[in-house]
């Protein structure tokens, strides 16, 4: 509160060296150089000053060292030197400063020693190309998992990496991997339902559909891999029922339902009461 204060009455103060000045250039017979020089350092001293009074939020090493624990862990454990620099290049991937991270992963990749070393490495520059160049990114990605692959994260980004180029099976043997590694988040599930529905698969799609939306009902993926898998088996009441439910959540159900209806029928759901 305090700082608030001094920093109103410095602003005001500033305000008036800048009508000071004016009123000495333009509106008065003779010109008073020394209060002209006085408010202008007065106001150079207030510009200079709103670094206290609005400081940037540093995100400590601590932030990126929790959230690529996984990831770092037991990376360069003997060389401090090596460590910091792998934390500076993820500190510069978690900023969304990709080219930066990659000028210094490439020189940790010479010195690599350990498993660890070469995964941690090979991961940031996997997911600093995943923002660029995707094969590049699956590139650096396959050379991690020859030091670790139980890291269900880098089977995860395998699997999106994989889908976006259309590689649908690649994507769904990653993506079945990660999930086999343990907890994943449920976008994993609906992911695979949406790569499911691509395959022409909509059983299989709806169970993987169903399992990430018990676990997030927020997702629109989920809705549109029930809705088109169910269009698939013939069944347009529940198409259109998963159309409304992502509408009540929040999605684009217009867009939905147009995928819907230039959707073929591949089969319709049998009937378990008819006797055949």
């Amino acid at each position: 509160m305090k700082k608030w204060i001094v920093f109103s009455f410095h602003t005001l103060g500033t305000i008036l060296a800048v009508v000071l000045i004016v009123g000495n250039l333009f509106f008065r017979e003779h010109t008073d150089y020394l209060r002209i020089i006085t408010s202008a350092i007065f106001i150079v001293t207030y510009f200079i000053s709103l670094k206290y009074y609005f400081p940037k939020q540093k995100l400590s090493d601590a932030v990126f060292e929790e959230k690529y624990k996984g990831e770092i862990n037991g990376a360069f454990s003997n060389d401090q030197k090596k460590y910091k620099k792998l934390i500076k290049a993820a500190r510069f991937y978690g900023l969304g400063e990709y080219q930066k991270a990659l000028e210094i992963l490439p020189k940790l990749e010479r010195v690599c020693d350990t498993k660890d070393d070469f995964f941690a490495v090979y991961f940031f520059m996997g997911v600093c190309y995943h923002e660029i160049d995707l094969k590049l990114a699956l590139d650096a990605y396959i050379k991690a998992l020859k030091y670790n692959d139980k890291n269900a994260k880098i089977w995860i980004n395998i699997g999106v990496a994989y889908a976006k180029l259309n590689y649908l099976d690649l994507a769904y043997e990653a993506f079945l991997k990660a999930i086999s590694l343990g907890d994943v988040p449920p976008a994993v599930y609906t992911n695979m339902a949406c790569i499911l529905t691509d395959m022409q698969e909509p059983e299989e799609a709806i169970k993987y559909a169903e399992k990430g939306l018990s676990l997030n009902s927020k997702i629109s993926d989920g809705y549109y891999a029930m809705a088109i898998s169910y269009k698939m088996l013939g069944n347009e009441e529940e198409a259109e029922r998963y159309c409304k439910l992502l509408a009540v959540n929040g999605g684009n159900a217009d867009y939905v339902r147009s995928v819907v209806a230039d959707t073929p029928v591949l089969y319709y759901e049998e009937d378990e009461d008819e006797n055949f």
